[in-house]
């Protein structure tokens, strides 16, 4: 329940404080007195968006805070003490922030908590009821965790299903595409297969090449730098300093690594002495090996400069162009595969939605059966009504489901739509019947209801006003109203009302004693003019 409510320069709102208790509590006052802004203070405390518009002229910033008293499993839930203060700040600076208990918060943190204890009916959520679209959310939020689990597995199937659909399309689009270029394919991994392309080729060939090109050159300083190492029999003079600086460094430790140093270049020159005899022996020129190195290499570049890709890009593309004549020829075996996917998820996708569907005429058939008996005592005896279910073949965010809710409201008519046959005070009854029953099924401890009596007169608004005092030994319910049944029949009434304060409009709100609310009620049952009937009238209804 709500025990305090402050409100400062919010339009026409300069400083409000207002305490709230249990029971039934009507707000009054006469049209523009600022019953509207009230409502909206309070929905910002619920979680609604505000902007800087809200905040009254000539001032720069505007708060609302109210605290609410809840009750020891909620408190527990969210960790809490029973007692909480919820603060909205706005700024004209753009800087608008949402405090709990004093800490900084967020919308949905707010909006998570106060679902959970209260409930708000502005004058737009009647609307709801001339929009179908509206009516699958009414019928879902009375068994929320339910319908939203279910809700939950069905969007999973769905998305799957949808995914897996998308994947076919593709497939096709590629196959279509892949045929078109298959030609193309083929013929490109022909003329690179051809080929027969070996890894480092052309560097090789280009060597060789390079090599039989200055055949004379290499051959003869091949020969002499052999024939100089011979004749000067340098290997043998070699060995023999090697011999002598072994005896030298072994008698001198300090010239011990003489010997090593001197054979590392020994051995190197002999390695490279073995190495040049092995090129002599293997140097050699053929004419038509020649030519055929050329051309092979002339074929390699051309490759390359066709493709504008190396030889080791074109082995892998190769593999590639491969992979892609595979696929063609697959292609038909794994569209066969995704269809038999998508008529799997599909099935699971209705499925999923059936158990939605079936939850949901569970839910349709209490609905019907405790609106009914509501409705009856609102002074609609006759009535008929009934919630319409309908599973279709289309794939929704919420279902596979149209809702539709058919009323009768006199002895043999037959049931309508709702929305094409309910008047503006039918509407009103069957929305206060809608919120009263979804807040005792949710067990929340306040409900807020903004002239859901509208269209409402004579013996009819004593009815609502009555079953609005039931419902108020429940919970808390403060209802703002132009009935003066319902103003009579609440604990407490409040009258919202417009006075001038240096120049200024603002509004205030006001807790009548008895005297006061015979007055408030008496204007409410006149005309322009307060009547000594209407004050007698005022009088009867309180007394009642």
């Amino acid at each position: 329940m709500i025990k305090n409510l402050k409100v400062k320069n919010i339009a026409l709102i300069d400083d409000l404080n207002v305490n709230f208790e249990n029971g039934l509590t009507a707000l009054t006052g006469e049209t523009g007195a600022g019953k509207s802004i009230l409502m909206e203070s309070l929905q910002l405390l619920f979680g609604k968006r505000t902007d800087q518009d809200l905040i009254r002229h000539g001032t720069n910033e505007a708060y609302v805070s109210g605290t609410f008293f809840i009750n020891k499993e909620l408190a527990k839930k969210f960790d809490m003490n029973q007692e909480i203060e919820i603060k909205r700040l706005i700024q004209k600076k753009g800087r608008h922030e949402i405090r709990l208990n004093g800490r900084v918060t967020t919308i949905h943190k707010i909006r998570s908590i106060t679902r959970n204890f209260g409930d708000i009916h502005d004058q737009d959520d009647m609307f709801q009821l001339l929009d179908p679209k509206f009516y699958t959310t009414i019928l879902d939020d009375r068994d929320k965790e339910v319908t939203e689990n279910l809700k939950i597995k069905y969007l999973l199937n769905k998305e799957k299903y949808e995914e897996a659909k998308t994947r076919l399309k593709k497939l096709i689009e590629e196959k279509e595409m892949y045929e078109k270029e298959k030609d193309l394919i083929s013929h490109q991994h022909n003329e690179i297969e051809k080929m027969k392309l070996v890894s480092n080729e052309l560097e090789n060939i280009t060597d060789e090449i390079n090599t039989l090109k200055h055949y004379d050159t290499i051959s003869h300083n091949l020969k002499e730098s052999l024939n100089t190492l011979k004749s000067n029999n340098l290997l043998e003079s070699l060995n023999q300093i090697r011999t002598n600086i072994f005896h030298v460094s072994s008698k001198i430790d300090s010239k011990k690594n003489l010997i090593k140093r001197f054979e590392d270049s020994y051995y190197e020159i002999e390695d490279i002495f073995d190495e040049l005899k092995n090129m002599l022996n293997d140097l050699y020129f053929d004419e038509e090996h020649y030519e055929s190195l050329n051309q092979r290499e002339y074929e390699l570049k051309s490759l390359e400069k066709k493709y504008n890709k190396s030889v080791e890009e074109l082995i892998l593309y190769k593999e590639e162009l491969k992979s892609k004549l595979d696929l063609v020829s697959d292609f038909d075996s794994y569209i066969k595969k995704e269809n038999e996917m998508i008529k799997v998820l599909k099935d699971d996708t209705i499925n999923s939605a059936l158990k939605l569907t079936n939850q949901r005429r569970l839910i349709a058939r209490d609905m019907e059966i405790e609106l009914i008996g509501i409705l009856k005592k609102l002074d609609l005896e006759h009535t008929q009504f009934k919630v319409e279910v309908k599973n279709t073949n289309s794939f929704f965010e919420d279902g596979m489901d149209e809702i539709y809710f058919k009323i009768s409201l006199n002895n043999g008519e037959p049931m309508k739509d709702l929305n094409k046959v309910a008047s503006g005070g039918e509407r009103s009854r069957f929305m206060f019947a809608l919120k009263t029953t979804a807040a005792t099924r949710k067990g929340i401890s306040m409900l807020i209801l903004d002239e859901i009596d509208s269209g409402v007169s004579g013996k009819t608004a004593s009815k609502l006003a009555n079953h609005m005092s039931l419902i108020s030994k429940k919970l808390q319910l403060l209802v703002i109203t132009h009935l003066p049944q319902v103003a009579a029949k609440a604990d407490i009434q409040m009258e919202v009302v417009k006075k001038q304060k240096n120049d200024r409009v603002i509004t205030n709100i006001n807790k009548l004693n008895y005297e006061e609310r015979v007055k408030s009620i008496a204007t409410m049952l006149s005309d322009e003019t307060m009547s000594e009937f209407a004050i007698k009238q005022a009088k009867t209804l309180l007394e009642k």
